[in-house]
């Protein structure tokens, strides 16, 4: 029992605790260094490396890739289009907006979507206390946006920042409904994030070419080149190379609950490096919304379990 208490922390608490702080250092990243990439020419690169990494490392078969691609083309390009042309340039530009903490937190909204989604397309129970914790957040991410709530001033920048977070959370919340189908269907996990990622460099590879005729900015050299390559390879890729590895030996509601770890590490970034704060209403607000995470998720994979 004690063995299997160790190997249950060392090999799947662990890593997904680990690939959450990773992602976080992503974010702190990428949003140093927004002021020399347009947030489309960031989420190409990103993508890009993502999926050359994933494929040496995992030594994937082009051919057996293409051969699952082509039995449904659209559904994966639906991946690649929610879960990076849409999801991760909407982030990348909220990040260039709004605070680190309050980007991470709001980010974490893709539950509520999902759960939605799950409903709506894939015929999953949403049951009343669902439905009540996803209000609570919603109702939390209202105090969370706003310094002064009751006020309900918000500048322009942030109403740009708050959209661009909630609209990537809505579409990475699409992203997981269309791969959730994909694993029904027994397709490698692998395989559908290497796709996700290479078919949406793949869509935002045009705006690399045109960057001039589309005057978006791109001011390289070796410092942002280094960053855009650690931010890729070390927090996103090998992110999720750990996270795979350790989600093996833990359950749903326990991963969702350590991935909680990439907010707060946001929030603490952003508070040490980047002069961010946050105020005892706001505070308040994301532990209510952190609580109702680990209850939307820990309801999911018990009802989960009873179909099973």
């Amino acid at each position: 029992m004690e063995k299997r208490k160790r190997n249950h922390i060392i090999s799947g608490v662990l890593p997904i605790l680990t690939a959450s702080v990773l992602w976080a250092v992503g974010y702190f990243i990428r949003k140093s260094i927004l002021y020399a990439i347009s947030p489309l020419l960031l989420a190409f690169f990103s993508a890009f490396l993502t999926c050359c990494a994933l494929w040496l490392f995992y030594g994937l078969n082009l051919k057996l890739v293409y051969n699952i691609f082509s039995s449904n083309p659209f559904q994966y390009i639906f991946l690649g289009l929610t879960g990076v042309v849409f999801g991760s340039t909407l982030m990348f530009l909220s990040l260039d907006y709004i605070d680190l903490g309050i980007a991470t937190v709001l980010e974490k909204l893709q539950p509520v979507f999902t759960v939605i989604l799950a409903w709506y397309f894939l015929n999953e129970t949403l049951t009343l206390r669902q439905i009540f914790y996803a209000l609570t957040m919603l109702i939390g991410s209202f105090f969370v946006v706003l310094e002064e709530p009751f006020t309900v001033v918000i500048g322009n920048s942030n109403i740009i920042g708050i959209s661009a977070v909630i609209g990537a959370a809505f579409f990475w919340a699409i992203s997981s409904i269309i791969g959730k189908n994909l694993l029904i269907k027994k397709i490698d996990p692998h395989i559908v994030t290497f796709m996700r990622f290479a078919i949406g460099s793949i869509i935002l590879s045009p705006f690399f070419i045109f960057h001039r005729q589309l005057h978006l900015q791109l001011k390289l050299n070796a410092v942002i080149i280094c960053l855009i390559i650690i931010s890729s390879l070390i927090t996103t890729t090998f992110g999720y190379i750990i996270y795979y590895k350790g989600l093996r030996y833990v359950t749903a509601s326990v991963a969702g609950v350590l991935e909680l770890i990439t907010p707060l590490a946001g929030i603490f970034l952003g508070i040490i490096f980047l002069g961010e704060d946050l105020n005892l209403i706001q505070a308040i607000a994301i532990a209510v919304m952190f609580f109702s995470v680990y209850n939307i998720s820990k309801r999911r994979r018990k009802r989960k379990n009873k179909k099973l």
